[in-house]
């Protein structure tokens, strides 16, 4: 962590002078954050608190190209590695002779505009406790979990978002909106500067202040399901925030799925073939998979069959998916990345009444009990959620894969949950002594949307490792773990049994 003025998570380095890489004022405040995530470095920097957010010659400048501002983590990491600008507590997670670039966390001002779209009434709503009418459980903050959740807190939650929420508070803003218009919204309520942080995550977070009263507050939006909600009350729980007085809420989580799934339905509409196939998870590794065998490739060059391929790629507020045209047209492929929780649900029935009655599930989840290894897949036939058993009705066809080595048929049942952070040691002995396989935050979802539907539908119902529950904790993001090193063969595989 880069810090000024002594602020800092671990131990306190002296602040950079204006002269080499710190900003222009000594008074600002200058956070950034080093960390090793799988295998990419990602710096993360904050504001200041000045409104001066860079010295213009400083390679931090928002509008430095992103070579330059490359040679800024190469001088963090490579040049005397770790470097002076880097907590004690942080030099662990850093590996020296890489280099990448900033783009990947950033602050961005955002402008005010007000569309059409953005409903008249919501100037009327007033924010309410973001805990009415919901039912978390939220684990003992001292009782033995399954993983270090420090660590996963680090890869997905910024420390200096966390450290904004407890001094001002923070709002949900479920409402489907652009964030120029969410800035519209918080310019009637007085905060006349609205700065958006980009993450990995499709939670989006952003900074309101007004530069007058000097009041600040962290506008959460991205915010897709109700189980995405869920799992991100826990995050600011674990760390440290007062969720249950210091977190307020606009609009409603199924507004904004109702919003995207319209969308979603609408475009559905237009897809015409005879044989429509949905995979559901791993979109773009999908997609490179299905490029790669069209193409005779063989995948040496990562993106190559993506780009032969040439899918089309559409996005509703948080669903993002894409088609490719098979077979002279006859088959159309579509590959979603994973909703989130039960959301995963609404849109695998949005493709079933499309005509999608073949789905193909590939995402991932973590390994109870049995013995399937990280990136082998996990069949499944039942799924528990909330103490209910959902098992498919007859009409439903388990497409057989049990001759491909990688599919693990060992196992036990699933239980879906909305978060793994309420996968403590207590919960994890409890699953194992109710004969459980698996864990996710989709199956039981996917599982209901197939026996809801009069159609035949033909499915293969599992997932692939990505951990080991209690033992090899997915602490990390999942992309570069090894969770997807199957696909390719596992898409060639059902492809050919499905399409036509």
């Amino acid at each position: 962590m880069v810090i000024t003025n002594g602020i800092c998570g671990g131990n306190d380095v002296a602040p950079p002078s204006p002269k080499t890489l710190g900003p222009k004022s000594e008074s600002a405040i200058f956070l950034m954050e080093i960390r090793q995530v799988g295998d990419r470095l990602n710096a993360l920097r904050g504001e200041s608190e000045s409104h001066e957010l860079y010295d213009l010659k400083n390679p931090l400048d928002v509008d430095a190209p992103a070579a330059t501002r490359s040679r800024f983590v190469k001088a963090l990491t490579v040049t005397s590695a770790p470097s002076q600008y880097i907590a004690a507590s942080e030099r662990v997670n850093i590996t020296s002779g890489q280099i990448f670039n900033l783009d990947q966390y950033v602050f961005s001002p955002v402008e005010p505009t007000n569309t059409p779209r953005m409903l008249e009434s919501l100037n009327t709503l007033l924010p309410k406790k973001v805990l009415t009418g919901l039912d978390v459980q939220f684990p003992g903050i001292n009782e033995p979990h399954t993983m270090d959740v420090s660590k996963y807190l680090k890869n997905r939650l910024p420390s200096g978002v966390v450290d904004t929420i407890k001094k001002n508070g923070a709002e949900f803003f479920l409402v489907n909106s652009t964030p120029e218009e969410l800035a519209a919204y918080y310019k009637a309520r007085g905060f006349d500067r609205c700065t958006i942080f980009n993450s990995p995550s499709s939670t989006k977070f952003y900074v309101l202040s007004n530069q007058l009263t000097g009041e600040k507050k962290v506008v959460v939006s991205g915010i897709n399901s109700q189980a995405r909600l869920e799992h991100q009350l826990l995050q600011f729980y674990f760390s440290g925030v007062d969720v249950e007085n210091a977190v307020t809420a606009i609009g409603k989580v199924d507004d904004v799925k109702s919003s995207s799934l319209q969308q979603l339905k609408a475009q559905l509409n237009n897809v015409k073939a005879d044989c429509k196939i949905l995979y559901i998870g791993s979109r773009w590794w999908v997609m490179e998979a299905i490029g790669n065998n069209e193409n005779g490739l063989k995948g040496a060059n990562e993106g190559e069959g993506y780009k032969m391929l040439k899918p089309e790629t559409h996005k509703f507020g948080p669903l993002v998916y894409d088609l490719a045209y098979l077979d002279n047209n006859k088959t159309a492929v579509a590959a979603i990345k994973m909703p989130n929780g039960e959301l995963a649900g609404d849109v695998v029935k949005a493709f079933i009444e499309a005509g999608f009655h073949k789905v193909v599930m590939c995402g991932a989840g973590g390994r109870i009990s049995g013995d399937a290894a990280i990136g082998e897949y996990i069949l499944v036939k039942c799924s528990n959620y909330k103490g209910e058993d959902v098992r498919f009705r007859e009409k439903a066809t388990i497409l057989d894969v049990s001759g491909s080595m990688y599919v693990n048929m060992n196992s036990k049942s699933n239980v879906t949950v909305n978060s793994p952070l309420i996968e403590t040691k207590s919960w994890l002995k409890e699953q194992k002594d109710g004969a459980s396989g698996s864990v996710d935050v989709e199956t039981a979802h996917i599982f209901k949307a197939v026996n809801e539907s009069d159609r035949e539908i033909t499915i293969v119902p599992g997932m692939f490792v990505s951990d080991v529950v209690g033992e090899l904790a997915l602490e990390k993001k999942i992309g570069g773990n090894g969770a997807e090193k199957h696909i390719q063969d596992f898409t060639v595989s059902t492809l050919k049994q499905l399409r036509v």
